[in-house]
């Protein structure tokens, strides 16, 4: 099973409702899913900029290497 961005963020959500219903017990997985999705979300980003530099160079004709 993957680890996808939305599975994350419903992951945290109910992390959030367990927070708000336990108190600080379960903060420490709160935090952690925080963190997980951060770093997930900044690497698709990542992946998202080098695909449009890659798109940018299909439509100017530039070639990459020479």
């Amino acid at each position: 099973m993957t680890v996808t961005i939305e599975r994350l963020e419903r992951a945290l959500a109910l992390a959030a409702y367990c927070v708000v219903l336990d108190g600080p017990v379960a903060a420490p997985l709160f935090d952690r899913l925080e963190r997980e999705l951060a770093t997930a979300r900044a690497s698709n980003d990542t992946v998202a900029r080098a695909r449009a530099l890659i798109e940018s160079y299909k439509t100017t004709g530039t070639r990459m290497i020479a």
